[in-house]
């Protein structure tokens, strides 16, 4: 994703989207979720995104988190983009891109539960 955000206003930002994300997802602590919560610590889960389906070998654990920590890591994010003053209308932007490729996201990262809350954090902000 790195090389490709060099000569992409799009990549540039999916590669900013998921930095701010994944950091978020330390701050909260989400690993500490995902060690208390039996299911997510099996694979193969129906709809759930597994170690296969990312290409991973059998050796490294994919360890997903719930539906309600990916939006709350969505929203910290969002609050770190505001703060570095970029727009949060590309952040709503890639939400709009993954619909329109048909992309619905899986159970733990529904597409149109995340533009919503996207669009609904990105109006709060331009207020």
């Amino acid at each position: 994703m790195s090389r490709l955000a060099y000569g992409s206003d799009y990549h540039r930002w999916l590669l900013l989207y998921t930095l701010a994300h994944e950091i978020a997802h330390d701050v909260l602590n989400s690993d500490k979720e995902i060690a208390e919560v039996p299911e997510y610590q099996t694979l193969g889960l129906g709809k759930h995104i597994t170690s296969r389906d990312l290409g991973l070998s059998g050796l490294i654990k994919f360890r997903p988190c719930s539906r309600s920590v990916e939006m709350a890591a969505d929203g910290m994010a969002m609050e770190y983009w505001r703060k570095l003053g970029w727009s949060c209308g590309n952040w709503v932007s890639l939400f709009v891109n993954f619909t329109a490729q048909g992309y619905e996201g899986d159970v733990d990262h529904p597409t149109k539960e995340r533009l919503d809350q996207a669009i609904q954090i990105c109006s709060e902000q331009l207020m």
